[in-house]
């Protein structure tokens, strides 16, 4: 006769409850966002479900996952995250909406031009790339002020294209996503749909380019152990335009695959020398596994 102690079985529990909310949290909230409320009902167990994951992985918050330190890790290949209170810089292709309260015919919707500019009626040309979008907000205040007595100027982001990752391979809806924060490769992959049925769920591939070479680093991660984390630790953020590539479990030819890695990249990257493989991704193309549990960048 076999006996569980209530610990073993609320941990069971809890593994159930981390695994259903992973898998099912993406396709709740893009069907409520789309107004299927015939999918309503999932909410009262997925409220419930919430409020567990909150006591029962709160233990977790804080710890790194165990198979990869952020002390291994090197900082050429992860980038570290900035202060959380620091404010999304606007860059070249950025779109905004400036809104001037009282004032409806200096409204206005905008890119940010290649030169990083942008042009309002009386406030003439401002340089908006390289600023937050309050010190953009004070600049055409102090400019429209020559014109209009305390001029109210809101200034809103539509759309980013000047920040950006890239998720191709093995997700459900590979793609280019922009961003406001500092993004984790967790959080790339949710963005993509997460893995597909033939995923290599283990290890990724993340393409940087630096000095016009582009480096394939393998990154290893236990998802499982991000799961049981309630998804709280961030310990591995892109840089902007980084190459998020999820391959499939097992490649029977790695030249095939090369040929047609190229291929996806040649649009997304410009290269001046040869794609550059660490090490440890032949291993992963080859055998679907690493034989390092961290990042190998050269």
């Amino acid at each position: 006769m076999i006996i569980l102690k209530i610990s073993n079985i609320f941990y069971i529990f809890r593994k159930l409850i981390c695994t259903f909310f992973m898998e099912n949290s993406v396709y709740l909230t893009n069907n409520l966002e789309k107004g299927k409320t015939k999918n309503i009902k999932y909410l009262f167990f997925l409220f419930p479900t919430v409020i567990l994951l909150t006591f029962s992985c709160s233990n977790h918050i804080g710890k790194d996952i165990s198979i990869n330190s952020p002390s291994q890790l090197p900082s050429s290949a992860i980038e570290q995250p900035s202060s959380a209170s620091s404010e999304f810089v606007l860059g070249t292709n950025d779109k905004i909406d400036i809104t001037v309260w009282r004032n409806a015919d200096l409204n206005r919707s905008l890119v940010i031009d290649p030169a990083g500019m942008i042009r309002i009626p009386l406030a003439g040309e401002i340089r908006a790339s390289g600023k937050t979008v309050s010190e953009l907000n004070q600049e055409i205040t102090s400019r429209l002020s020559k014109y209009i007595v305390e001029p109210h100027v809101d200034v809103n982001i539509v759309s980013i294209s000047s920040r950006k990752v890239h998720v191709m391979g093995e997700v459900n809806s590979p793609g280019t996503f922009g961003y406001t924060e500092d993004i984790p490769v967790w959080e790339a992959l949710a963005k993509a749909g997460g893995f597909s049925d033939d995923a290599n769920r283990e290890n990724i591939l993340v393409v940087r380019v630096e000095d016009g070479e582009a480096t394939v680093s393998a990154l290893s991660l236990d998802f499982e152990k991000l799961i049981e984390d309630g998804m709280m630790n961030r310990s591995y953020y892109l840089k902007n335009r980084d190459i998020l590539y999820v391959p499939e479990v097992k490649i029977a030819s790695i030249e095939k695959f090369m040929k047609r890695f190229s291929a996806i990249l040649e649009p997304l990257i410009s290269v001046e020398r040869a794609i550059y493989l660490a090490p440890d991704v032949v291993d992963i193309l080859s055998t679907g596994k690493s034989s390092s549990s961290v990042i190998v960048s050269q």
